[in-house]
């Protein structure tokens, strides 16, 4: 169950603007919906949280989480891995490479203009791979800069992007025993410090 939940959440997010493409905090609300006697929404909620803070900034994105798994992670293009603890107290610092050599599905459709979040009009791409499908609803006003994600293979994260050119505003992620729902509720353009996507304090750091 541990493993499967892992995969989901690695894989498992104004009118003017302070840099080209987006800079800023976005905070997300989670919702699950079991499908199986496998897993209770309770169960996902306190394991995976029910609301985070993402900060993005010139191709780094850190989260936070209120979970009990998982509830820092951070991207570095310039190092090409994800960093994540499970706790904020956690002395481990874990990290995964975000390059894969593995070759999946990868199969979407686009649709223009087909619902709004914040009263933001969004396009939408559905995505159909080895894990699942994930429908992304985003926007070309919080515009993210792919270049950023050329190594980030892994779950096809760099094809998804390339399509976008944007942050999501809301994903939906249905598998065979749960459905996975992350929306944008307030949205905060600020210049952030680069000290915000240093690593956080840890006495060992352990490749997964």
């Amino acid at each position: 169950m541990k493993k499967t939940l892992t995969v989901t959440l690695f894989f498992v997010m104004i009118s003017f603007c302070y840099s080209q493409h987006f800079e800023g905090i976005v905070e997300y609300e989670m919702h699950y919906i079991p499908t199986s006697d496998r897993y209770t929404t309770e169960l996902m909620e306190e394991a995976f949280g029910k609301r985070t803070k993402t900060f993005f900034k010139d191709g780094f994105y850190k989260e936070l989480t209120d979970s009990k798994f998982m509830s820092y992670q951070l991207f570095r293009y310039d190092k090409n891995k994800i960093y994540y603890k499970h706790t904020t107290n956690d002395d481990t610092l874990r990290y995964i490479s975000t390059i894969s050599t593995n070759k999946s599905n990868f199969k979407y459709d686009l649709y223009t203009k087909s619902d709004t979040v914040l009263t933001i009009v969004c396009d939408k791409l559905v995505v159909r791979d080895d894990y699942g499908t994930k429908t992304y609803y985003y926007s070309s006003d919080y515009s993210l800069n792919p270049d950023f994600y050329t190594n980030f293979t892994i779950s096809n994260k760099y094809e998804i992007v390339k399509l976008m050119k944007s942050i999501y505003l809301k994903l939906e992620m249905e598998y065979q025993d749960f459905v996975v729902e992350i929306t944008a509720k307030e949205i905060t353009r600020k210049k952030l410090k680069k000290r915000v996507f240093k690593l956080t304090k840890h006495t060992t750091l352990l490749e997964e």
